[in-house]
């Protein structure tokens, strides 16, 4: 399990190694929450943060990013619909900003990390997404 020490001044390069980490921690949580029906839609971007799942004909998305030094930060505040592939985009419900209808956001420090990915995140998300209401 990746345990994330708080490291202030740590340099770029070594701040989006340890981002691609967290992402790819993530996404494996993700992968082994979903059923095998849902895996050919799952879509992922390290570089955006991005993951992003289809099932029962919807769309359900976050993005994970340093929220300081110490922290970070998993929301779907930030992404729209443009960003994801069309076949997931056509079944996310947004608002006419393009951006969800029910923002979300988790933050947790570094050694909080391994409590993050676990089925309950799927579900987390998931839940964000479950109304076309505002």
């Amino acid at each position: 399990m990746l345990i994330i020490n708080n490291t202030p001044r740590l340099s770029e390069p070594g701040r989006q190694r340890r981002t691609r980490a967290l992402h790819a921690v993530l996404l494996d949580a993700v992968r082994s929450s979903l059923p095998l029906s849902c895996l050919e839609s799952l879509y992922s971007s390290p570089l955006e943060g991005v993951i992003a799942w289809e099932r029962a004909e919807r769309a359900f998305c976050f993005d994970v990013h340093p929220y300081d030094e110490f922290a970070w930060r998993l929301t779907n505040r930030w992404i729209h619909c443009y960003s994801l592939p069309t076949r997931l985009r056509k079944h996310l419900v947004t608002g006419p900003d393009g951006a969800a209808l029910h923002e979300f956001e988790l933050s947790f420090i570094g050694e909080e990390t391994p409590l993050v990915p676990t089925p309950e995140q799927v579900r987390f998300v998931e839940s964000a997404f479950k109304t076309k209401e505002t």
